[in-house]
């Protein structure tokens, strides 16, 4: 049995269509990250809702559903690793879970995403937890409603659920092992480097170094590792993210401390990382199974190999030292080459996950 192009083809347009949907909707969250007015939320949220609605009443299309199991079952003489069979089952697969996810819910978890980065944003600045607690508590119980929803008809927990739609397949059960050895492991490794009698001097890390100059430094070293500014742009917000807005419309954010340096230079690298990951997809599949990324984990392991792997490498600090002694004349104190290495490698529990170093 051959595939029938036609109705392939009618598939791809129709999740086309609301990928064009889904895209809008994250361009409207990264401005609401960037420029929005603090007064804009309420309506931004009713815009972003209207928007993954309507992305969402696509995908859950009767005839849409239809024509993707008459296609998987052509599928079964196809290549699975070819790209028709793996945008059918990555389509089917999508369907299969959209559809027990009502378009009520689905416009109220929009919202609620917004107005709780909006109450995030306010809490911040007030350092109080009771300010963000009450969208945080809503947030957890539409998502424990999604959850509940989508694990119906399977062996799934509530939780395995969710984090399908993160790292699809992954199990408790094959996690729980690999982060309790990781923590057996680690636990007695930070206490001994914390025991140590050596320590870096961060203190050369916190002056001399002007937000200004920071953004030209950023913008410089993710284009030198490789980030495409004709295909993307770095811009600030109080958390640092990375989200494609389109085939060729990569963002990635960043945050900067005048007296702390490291938060700037790594944000940048770690989301240039998540950039260039998106930047090597293939953009004419953008909006289907062959043009996304594999898995959030994946995803992750780009981000973190710029970040650490290169980013706290000697070879990378032998390059970029003399960079930075010229964009900051001010700034390391006179600290030689290794010294900035030590503390650039430094291992400090933090309560930020973004300032979490490779050990904690």
């Amino acid at each position: 049995m051959s595939l029938d192009e036609s109705l392939f083809r009618s598939v791809c347009d129709a999740a086309r269509r609301a990928a064009v949907f889904q895209s809008a909707a994250d361009t409207l969250e990264w401005d609401e990250r960037t420029g929005m007015p603090s007064a804009a939320g309420e309506y931004r949220a009713d815009q972003v809702s209207v928007l993954r609605a309507a992305a969402h009443e696509i995908r859950t299309e009767k005839k849409y559903g239809d024509a993707l199991q008459t296609l998987s079952d052509q599928c079964a003489e196809l290549d699975p690793h070819g790209d028709q069979a793996a945008t059918v089952r990555g389509l089917h697969r999508d369907y299969v879970r959209d559809c027990k996810l009502p378009v009520d819910l689905v416009s109220r978890l929009s919202v609620a995403t917004v107005r709780g980065q909006q109450s995030w944003d306010k809490a911040r600045k007030l350092d109080s937890y009771q300010a963000f607690k009450p969208a945080l508590t809503e947030m957890i119980l539409l998502k424990r409603e999604a959850g509940a929803r989508m694990a119906e008809g399977t062996n799934h927990t509530v939780y395995e659920a969710l984090l399908d739609e993160y790292e699809p397949d992954a199990r408790v059960d094959d996690l729980v092992p690999v982060f309790s050895d990781l923590k057996s492991r680690l636990s007695g490794l930070i206490a001994e480097i914390s025991d140590a009698t050596k320590q870096p001097n961060i203190d050369l890390l916190k002056n001399g170094f002007p937000i200004a100059q920071q953004r030209q430094f950023s913008r410089r070293i993710a284009e030198s590792v490789g980030f495409d500014f004709s295909r993307g742009r770095l811009d600030e917000t109080s958390h640092p993210f990375c989200t494609t807005l389109g085939p060729s419309d990569c963002r990635i954010l960043t945050r900067y401390e005048e007296h702390w340096f490291p938060g700037g230079l790594y944000g940048t690298l770690h989301e240039a990382g998540h950039g260039m990951y998106e930047q090597g997809l293939r953009s004419d599949w953008f909006g289907l199974p062959p043009g996304r990324y594999v898995s959030l984990g994946i995803h992750e392991s780009q981000s973190r190999l710029w970040e650490n792997q290169v980013g706290r490498s000697m070879p990378f600090w032998r390059w970029i030292y003399p960079l930075v002694n010229q964009s900051f004349p001010d700034a390391l104190s006179g600290a030689d080459l290794n010294a900035v290495y030590f503390a650039i490698n430094q291992v400090r529990p933090s309560l930020i996950r973004v300032e979490a170093d490779e050990a904690t």
